[in-house]
């Protein structure tokens, strides 16, 4: 990752049986005295030639065959989870309150194929990542980038870019109401 921190914010660091591996130019980044995350195994060199020869090793030490069972393993996962959201989301219509996973859920039904979503709602962001399901790359951008109030001209700036799609904002009402520029 080329970042200064490899896991914002600290809590989401990887779990204590994951081992860490740093690769950079400058891993250990002196001039950077907060630059002090966990890492089990640290190489300096160049990042490009390291990764094709670490994607080149690994290829090698996976049996054939393997790699697609996995993957398909992992694909099935990946549906069961998919349908159980589903059937949660279903299951929250129809009630007092509307769910955030039904809402997101019946715009996922009704989005156009060739529309993009950005992101500025905070504290539903998980559920719209979770439940809305049919957005391809290229379709999905975030209006959050360290403060609140750019959702809305980061859609116009998708909208710009792409003045042939339909561009869905969701903003919640706090940063709806606020830019800090």
């Amino acid at each position: 990752m080329a970042a200064v921190a490899p896991w914002p914010p600290p809590p989401a660091a990887p779990g204590p049986g994951a081992r860490v591996a740093v690769l950079g130019d400058d891993p250990f980044h002196p001039s950077q005295p907060f630059a002090g995350y966990r890492a089990d195994l640290v190489v300096q060199g160049d990042v490009e030639h390291a990764l094709a020869r670490l994607v080149e090793r690994v290829g090698q030490a996976i049996a054939p065959g393997a790699r697609a069972q996995r993957a398909e393993a992992w694909a099935a996962r990946h549906r069961a989870q998919r349908e159980a959201w589903r059937q949660e989301a279903v299951a929250a219509a129809g009630k007092d309150v509307i769910a955030t996973r039904w809402a997101v859920h019946e715009l996922n039904l009704v989005l156009p194929d060739n529309a993009i979503v950005v992101d500025e709602t905070i504290t539903h962001r998980l559920e719209i990542r979770r439940y809305l399901d049919r957005l391809t790359p290229g379709r999905f951008f975030t209006g959050s980038i360290g403060g609140l109030g750019t959702g809305l001209a980061t859609a116009l700036g998708v909208k710009s870019a792409a003045p042939e799609r339909p561009v869905i904002a969701l903003i919640g009402d706090g940063s709806f109401n606020y830019n800090p520029v």
